[in-house]
């Protein structure tokens, strides 16, 4: 049996980020609340709020699971919607914001350019560092005249 998604307002969850004075980064189709560097609860930028993701950390409360569309990037999980009150919705939502911003900011990994391996063919090398070009190989781009 599946169980009835609950909706709630966007001011409601506007009232509550108000109210535990977070800072908000508002981007084309969602508002991220935003804790320490490198963590946000994540809500669309609607009318009715129907699902919210956790990025950068999780909790392991009532009202949170794992993430529906499985991880990806840093988003893990997301609030439970499905078969619980506006109310309930609305107090986990409250108890996460208040847990993320206990955490440390995020150490964020910066990822080098990776080096050219041995598969890839040698126009995209060129086409990516024309100064490496080698214009002995058959697969160069022609040099630019």
């Amino acid at each position: 049996m599946k169980l009835e998604k609950t909706y709630v307002e966007s001011a409601k969850f506007e009232n509550i980020v108000k109210a535990l004075d977070l800072d908000i980064v508002i981007k084309a189709a969602w508002v991220k609340v935003a804790g320490p560097k490198g963590r946000f609860v994540i809500l669309p930028k609607t009318a009715s709020v129907g699902r919210c993701d956790l990025s950068g950390f999780t909790v392991e409360m009532d009202g949170v699971k794992a993430h529906s569309s499985g991880t990806f990037g840093s988003v893990e999980q997301e609030l439970e919607f499905e078969g619980r009150t506006e109310e309930q919705v609305l107090e986990t939502f409250r108890a996460v914001c208040e847990h993320m911003t206990t955490l440390a900011p995020r150490e964020l990994v910066r990822r080098r350019r990776g080096k050219t391996g041995a598969g890839t063919p040698a126009s995209w090398v060129a086409a990516s560092s024309p100064a490496k070009q080698d214009d002995s190989s058959p697969d160069s781009l022609p040099a630019a005249e």
